[in-house]
């Protein structure tokens, strides 16, 4: 009968130290995936000569970002590959929520 209590305790344990694992790695996986900041956006027409570059550098104070990170988000947000913009596309970037 001992070896049975002891053998039922034991298998709690390890459901047990399971579910703490399995909330642990939620908890980790979590903090990673960071919300965006920016609740809103503003739309930005292409002039002829506009690179992301300079876009980023005009807009990176109000966007609280880097200019890489301004540009990565730019690109991922209107499905841009490669920096290609061309003048009279519309563009939608970040402006920090305050």
């Amino acid at each position: 009968m001992e070896q049975t209590i002891r053998h039922h305790i034991n298998g709690k344990s390890y459901v047990i130290l399971f579910l703490l694992l399995v909330l642990m790695i939620f908890l980790v996986m979590a903090k990673g995936f960071k919300a965006e900041s920016y609740e809103q956006y503003k739309t930005v027409t292409v002039e002829k000569g506009d690179t992301l570059w300079a876009l980023a550098n005009s807009n990176k104070e109000n966007a609280n970002r880097s200019v890489n990170g301004f540009i990565e988000w730019v690109e991922r947000v209107n499905h841009i590959e490669r920096h290609h913009i061309e003048p009279g596309q519309k563009l939608i970037i970040p402006v920090e929520n305050k």
